[in-house]
């Protein structure tokens, strides 16, 4: 590896996700990487990459964890009364947040994607059987654990 950006792995969907996918790239290249796209129609062994981020996006579907849909509307309503700088911050970042998110969203991810679902159980089970650091995002780290 020595005299070259190691090769990151960034899972995500087919359809949406290009802010997501922007940013990420943004990060893994300053911290010295160079980051390659993963979707369901665009694989990459995981034999190939010096690490792997699995992304956020749409819930991992509940059948992987042997447990049904169900709707957690008191938590994020509890989540959404707490107030402080957060909310302050979030009021004043939203505009940009907002033509960010209105810029790069071409299509909408679908709620369940059993196809990234696959992609994305197979290449952590590779990435962690061949030693690779694997971080999880949002999505990502329910998919971990």
């Amino acid at each position: 590896m020595a005299g070259r950006k190691p090769l990151i792995g960034v899972t995500g969907p087919d359809r949406g996700g290009e802010a997501a996918w922007l940013f990420t790239w943004l990060a893994v290249g300053r911290a010295g990487g160079r980051a390659v796209r993963i979707t369901p129609g665009r694989p990459c062994a995981p034999s190939s990459l010096d690490g792997l981020i699995l992304g956020g996006g749409a819930d991992v579907d509940p059948e992987h964890y042997d447990q049904e849909t169900r709707e957690v509307v008191r938590e994020y309503e509890a989540q959404q009364r707490k107030g402080g700088v957060r909310r302050v911050l979030s009021f004043a970042l939203f505009p940009l947040i907002l033509a960010l998110r209105w810029i790069m969203a071409t299509q909408k991810a679908p709620p369940r994607d059993a196809d990234r679902d696959a992609l994305e159980l197979r290449a952590a089970r590779e990435a962690l059987d061949a030693g690779l650091p694997v971080l999880g995002i949002c999505r990502g780290m329910q998919l971990i654990n």
